[in-house]
């Protein structure tokens, strides 16, 4: 989304616009249109009046304005990209957020190109659409860079983010399904791993536009679904009482 002002150096209403840009940190990225300097520009944007504000295609000022109103819609949108640690930040939560994303991620690691081919993806979950600059396409290419380097590490030290979200979806499943009542212990959940969590997993990794790898490693998949499903046992009470209560929700 860019800003761009059209605005004349003799009208007040130009230059309240320009302190509010100013003041909300819009000022350094908004394009600056000085109609005394360009009086034919205006014209073949459609600008009958003074002071102008588009942001992206659509005009949302012209003439007098209201000030609050614009402080707040301003506020909606960001000046600048943010530092690498923010923008892995939106990245790993949208992804933490969605069972399939998390799945895949957390088996398909090195692949994680799948998902950091969609532009709209990566835009719309992190958010990072509402940044005036720079370019749409050079803020993926911040979000790739970010995401390639740090997701290594990430995982090696987070996988337990990873084996929540994949024990809650699991037992909300056998919930939906009958299977689970309200008892966490861990009696309830048998050391030997039942033989269709990895199958689970790995079709839960394959929900949506992700689809199932044909040349997944097997016996790592069984590795990574054991510790998952370890982690399901050690925490069995608060994820049997946190997944009932969002399926409830959502029921």
């Amino acid at each position: 989304m860019q800003l761009k002002a059209y605005i004349h150096t003799t009208c007040p209403y130009s230059h309240k616009l320009l302190e509010t840009l100013e003041n909300a940190g819009f000022g350094e990225v908004t394009q600056i249109i000085n109609t005394a300097d360009h009086p034919f520009s205006p014209l073949h944007a459609g600008v009958l009046s003074v002071p102008v504000l588009y942001a992206g295609e659509n005009m949302i000022v012209s003439g007098s304005f209201d000030t609050e109103w614009l402080d707040k819609y301003l506020s909606l949108f960001l000046p600048h990209l943010p530092d690498a640690e923010e923008t892995f930040r939106l990245f790993i939560s949208a992804a933490l957020d969605n069972i399939s994303t998390a799945s895949f991620l957390y088996l398909y690691p090195e692949k994680v190109e799948a998902i950091l081919e969609s532009p709209e993806y990566l835009l719309t979950t992190t958010k990072l659409f509402r940044v005036v600059r720079p370019s749409d396409g050079e803020i993926v290419q911040h979000i790739r860079k970010v995401v390639t380097v740090t997701l290594p590490g990430f995982m090696q030290e987070k996988q337990h983010l990873f084996h929540k979200i994949i024990a809650v979806n699991y037992l909300r499943d056998l919930y939906w399904n009958g299977q689970l009542a309200a008892d966490g212990s861990a009696s309830r959940f048998p050391e030997n791993m039942p033989e269709d969590f990895p199958r689970w997993l790995s079709t839960r990794s394959a929900t949506g536009r992700m689809g199932i790898d044909p040349l997944a490693n097997q016996g790592d998949l069984g590795e990574k679904a054991g510790r998952a499903w370890g982690y399901l046992r050690e925490h069995s009470a608060e994820l049997t009482e946190l997944a009932i209560r969002t399926a409830r929700i959502q029921d």
